[in-house]
């Protein structure tokens, strides 16, 4: 099989031969051979690829992991985690998720169509919700103590209330929608 070759400064097609520009437009000569294309211009060398950079050093870590939830004292609450109330609200129930965490917090982020009613408010709030099953969350930096104290303040007046182990971002990620005034949940 014969060769051909093309010298050429612009881009071109003909007849099964492709020619390359280069970014300066010189010449340059491209042999093709069974569908593969291969440049007979001498190419400068290839430099060498820069060693990468160290890895960082391990992050120290902040402190501690944060201790499990402690329901100790607080066995006879009831508590559901939130996945559980995901598939208890796909089948259709009706529900009133509480998030007892102060105003600003609850305006920062929460879950979508979740009341706002801080623990030092939940009494007078208590009266104002409808007689369906409450689900209270807050934040885990503060542990589940005062989701638990909501709980019994809302089962004193009657309610039907659980405690949901997690918060904003558990919930997120088990599948909840949330509402924030930034994008930075995660």
């Amino acid at each position: 099989m014969q060769a051909l070759r093309l010298v050429c400064k612009a881009p071109q097609r003909m007849a099964g031969l492709r020619v390359l520009p280069t970014l300066r437009y010189t010449p340059v000569v491209v042999r093709m051979t069974s569908r593969r294309m291969y440049s007979t211009t001498p190419q400068p060398p290839a430099a060498k690829p820069a060693t990468p950079p160290p890895p960082p050093p391990p992050a120290a870590a902040s402190g501690p992991p944060p201790p499990p939830p402690d329901f100790s004292k607080y066995n006879h609450v009831p508590k559901t985690t939130p996945e559980e109330l995901l598939s208890f609200m796909i089948i259709g129930q009706n529900v009133t998720i509480l998030d007892i965490r102060p105003e600003e917090e609850f305006q920062s982020a929460h879950v979508t169509g979740a009341v706002s009613g801080p623990l030092a408010s939940l009494e007078s709030l208590g009266t104002k919700l409808q007689r369906q099953p409450i689900f209270i969350y807050g934040t885990k930096q503060r542990g589940y103590e005062p989701q638990c104290q909501a709980q019994m303040v809302l089962a004193k007046q009657g309610h039907k209330a659980c405690v949901i182990e997690g918060d904003v971002k558990d919930m997120v990620k088990a599948g909840f929608f949330y509402e924030a005034e930034k994008d930075t949940i995660f």
